[in-house]
């Protein structure tokens, strides 16, 4: 027996190592290379020319036969069937199609992993977008009848990777078996390989005796046109061995009656496809689910075209009554927390490759999409906002959290939302801001969670507790953006301390942690301009006022790196330039024709002197 093993060990082993090496070829040339370069000359010329008809034979070549061959397979796949898909008017050809679609996503994070949740991301905005022909699956019962053959026994013709094969009907076998030649020619042809391997198995056979035999798993076995997915087989060590179909593949198929020569198979809920054009919510709720999945393994790197179908998928459940609007609201909770860190992520980097000298042509492609995503961001944001409006105001988020909280306060997840919506929307001055953020902190005191207690401590005005919770916060975060956050925050209790140096250096500290965001350094212009007049007490009226031309050159220098508080800044400036230094101020000190001014005060500061027209 030992001898036997020995010698299946050998074959399998030869077989694993010859296939093994053989692999990577077929899968990146397929079995024939001059045909697989022939096709990919062809489809790549016409893919140049947006001739996507002509290209798509020769791109099906590449996806069936040479999947690895070149990663343009998947880039340009889309492109080509969304084209044909735009251009046939049949249907039925429409659905395939999209079927085939899907497939190239599904393809490519196979053999090209590492961007999977931006390439499902890809699939379920697709599946938006074309959710018209998606093709849903039906149910049916199904007899199948087979009759005995000349040898007397019941033969049963089988797909195996769709390759033909007949399988002999055999109750008295636990498992589906194959013979090594069968396997062999699965290896060679790439259709099986080492991670198809499962073990080994012990089988009696009919004289008594136990053999050791190879189990692999067989990805697709179709019986009579009905797919079974990973279905075990023993592969067994003679080379002329009988195909049996053995009770692990009946037993998924349905009841079985022998009824003298006539074998009866009834398969009970034989999924079928139904290729028609549909208008119900089935291919709606199928982007949903996938679009749900790639945001959720994402998270703050998913792209704006994600958020937006994501988004617009939720509304058209939640409209044909198959969620609910508190759904709608939890989806904006989660996607406004994105879109909030996407924005100041891009306007970073977008700010930081504006900066620099020159840039190469891959880094000004990367800043147009930077910009783009950003531009594309505004809008989502704009639709959730608009869209959410009448229901998630205030009055009706704390309605609605105050109802649900007793039944909610142990959700992590439920409580991570609520407190960010109600942050999100200025509710946090509210009892229920208090409490949710008090049972998160309680449950999980992460640095999130220790922000909103932050911010409730500061709006009851115990500064203490708001700087032990801020600090908390930035001391156990990781993410530069959220420090950048919570920094922030410490600078903004310091100020309400008037404690104003721990409040500057705070506010350059979050500065420091995101670049090219204005808020900080209008929180130290509002620092200036809030102590001018004590700057100058008992002295001149100059004195007095100087402060403002510092707080304007920060508001000015806050605009200059970042557009986004423009009109923050506009109030700002035209409220302090009229509480300025006036012309004769600073022509009886001597500076009309001086271009700076140094400030000593609690800050020291050279600012531009400014001359009033």
């Amino acid at each position: 027996m030992r001898v036997k093993l020995f010698s299946l060990f050998t074959l399998v082993s030869l077989s694993f190592s010859a296939f093994a090496q053989d692999e990577a070829a077929l899968l990146k040339y397929g079995s024939d290379k001059d045909a697989c370069e022939q096709n990919l000359s062809i489809y790549t010329e016409f893919y140049k020319q947006k001739n996507y008809v002509d290209a798509y034979k020769s791109w099906v070549y590449l996806f069936d036969n040479a999947p690895k061959r070149t990663k343009n397979i998947y880039i340009h796949g889309p492109k080509i069937i969304k084209g044909l898909i735009k251009s046939v008017t049949e249907e039925s050809r429409n659905t395939v199609l999209l079927d085939s679609l899907m497939m190239v996503y599904d393809q490519r994070n196979k053999y090209y992993p590492g961007s999977e949740a931006r390439v499902l991301g890809y699939k379920g905005a697709d599946m938006y977008r074309l959710r018209d022909y998606y093709r849903p699956r039906i149910t049916q019962s199904v007899q199948l009848d087979f009759y005995r053959s000349n040898s007397g026994v019941f033969e049963i013709p089988c797909k195996v990777y769709g390759l033909d094969m007949t399988f002999i009907f055999d109750t008295g076998s636990s498992n589906v078996s194959i013979s090594l030649t069968e396997a062999s020619f699965l290896f060679r042809h790439g259709h099986i390989n080492q991670s198809n391997f499962l073990g080994i198995a012990n089988t009696q056979i009919a004289n008594g005796e136990v053999l050791e035999n190879m189990v692999i798993k067989l990805g697709k076995l179709t019986i009579a046109g009905i797919p079974l997915y990973d279905v075990e087989a023993i592969v067994v060590e003679s080379l002329n061995a009988p195909l049996l179909l053995g009770m692990n593949a009946i037993e998924q198929l349905g009841t079985v009656l022998i009824e003298g020569d006539k074998l009866v198979l009834k398969v009970e809920d034989h999924e079928k496809h139904e290729v028609t054009k549909v208008t119900s919510t089935d291919g709606l709720q199928a982007a949903y689910v996938v679009l749900k999945e790639a945001f959720t393994m994402a998270g703050n790197s998913s792209t704006a075209s994600v958020l937006n179908y994501y988004f617009f998928a939720t509304t058209k459940l939640v409209q044909a009554k198959v969620l609910k609007v508190s759904d709608l609201i939890a989806l904006f909770s989660d996607l406004s927390g994105v879109i909030s860190y996407k924005e100041a992520k891009l306007m970073q980097d977008i700010y930081t490759a504006e900066q620099a000298e020159s840039l190469s042509s891959k880094e000004a492609k990367i800043l147009k999409k930077d910009r783009k995503e950003l531009s594309t961001l505004s809008d989502v944001k704009e639709n959730l906002e608009k869209t959410l409006e009448p229901h998630a105001t205030c009055e009706k988020l704390v309605e609605l959290y105050t109802a649900n909280f007793d039944s909610k306060k142990e959700d992590i997840s439920w409580l991570k939302r609520a407190a960010k919506l109600l942050n999100k929307k200025d509710c946090t001055n509210t009892d229920i801001f208090f409490t949710i953020s008090e049972a998160l902190y309680n449950i999980d005191p992460s640095p999130s969670a220790a922000a909103n207690m932050g911010i409730r401590s500061l709006k009851r005005k115990d500064y203490d507790k708001a700087l032990e919770f801020y600090s908390y916060a930035l001391d156990n975060e990781e993410d530069n953006l959220n420090k950048a956050q919570y920094a922030y925050r410490l600078a903004q209790t310091y100020g309400a301390m008037n404690k104003n140096v721990s409040a500057k250096s705070y506010a350059l500290k979050a500065a420091s942690f995101r670049y090219g965001w204005g808020e900080p350094y209008i929180l130290i212009g509002d620092l200036y301009a809030k102590t001018s007049r004590k700057c100058g007490e008992l002295q001149t009226e100059f004195l007095k006022r100087v402060g403002y031309w510092a707080a304007i050159d920060k508001y000015e220098y806050a605009v200059s790196i970042d557009s986004s508080v423009k009109a923050k800044v506009a109030d700002r400036v035209g409220k302090y330039t009229e509480q300025m230094p006036s012309k004769t101020d600073i022509f009886t000190e001597g500076l009309i024709d001086v271009p700076t001014y140094k400030i000593e005060c609690w800050y020291t500061e050279t600012v531009n002197v400014k001359v009033p027209e």
